[in-house]
């Protein structure tokens, strides 16, 4: 995670506080335990504009650093133009590249799929109160930074808001907050596909069941 949130132009949205800026990091874990990893950075024109940089600039500084960088080589950054806002979106990341793990364990006697992401590496990234920063004045200049985790079943966290199978936790609070835990837990139990097989091997009993009976009547 530390070496996603460092960037530049991060920490000069930071000091500037000229516009609104909104930072997604985007994490799909599958039952197979792979993921897809992406982020998403956006900025009003107006602050690109205080920052005499065009949206062309920012893609191609984005582009240069990413692509230049050995950790990101298979990295893909794809710019964005919507309304007053301008950004990148940058995917193919891996989860090397956030400090995340993701690994099997048993929770209450159920198989879970289970992603570690260490607090360290997002509240030790960054002090913006050292610039003189409150957590209000980072909110009010419409400064956002939210991590959005999608599981493969319902999932469970210890930190965020839960919705179903995504868990949201907004990392700016995080990084004010004083929080005790030293990781973030999110979990979810491994998908078990035999109701599923049951289901279609009762649906192919039933279509046998008739095709027979029905030849019956004709002969």
């Amino acid at each position: 995670m530390g070496r996603i949130l460092k960037y530049r132009v991060l920490l000069l949205s930071a000091l500037s506080l000229t516009g609104c800026m909104k930072y997604n990091i985007n994490i799909t874990v599958n039952k197979d335990m792979t993921s897809e990893t992406s982020m998403e950075l956006l900025v009003e024109d107006s602050f690109l504009e205080a920052m005499n940089m065009t949206s062309d600039e920012l893609y191609e500084s984005f582009e240069e650093e990413y692509l230049a960088s050995d950790d990101l080589e298979d990295a893909t950054v794809t710019q964005i133009s919507d309304d007053n806002w301008s950004g990148v979106l940058i995917t193919g990341l891996t989860l090397d590249d956030i400090s995340t793990t993701i690994s099997e364990e048993e929770i209450d006697n159920v198989d879970s799929i289970v992603v570690t992401i260490p607090i360290d590496d997002i509240t030790g990234v960054i002090d913006f109160s050292s610039y003189g920063y409150s957590l209000e004045d980072l909110q009010e200049a419409g400064m956002e930074i939210v991590l959005n985790v999608t599981m493969p079943d319902g999932a469970t966290s210890n930190i965020g808001e839960v919705n179903e199978e995504t868990v949201t936790i907004d990392l700016l609070e995080l990084m004010y907050s004083d929080n005790e835990e030293e990781n973030i837990v999110i979990s979810s139990a491994i998908p078990n596909n035999m109701i599923l097989y049951i289901a279609i091997g009762a649906v192919a009993l039933a279509v046998v069941i008739f095709i027979v009976l029905k030849r019956k009547r004709i002969i």
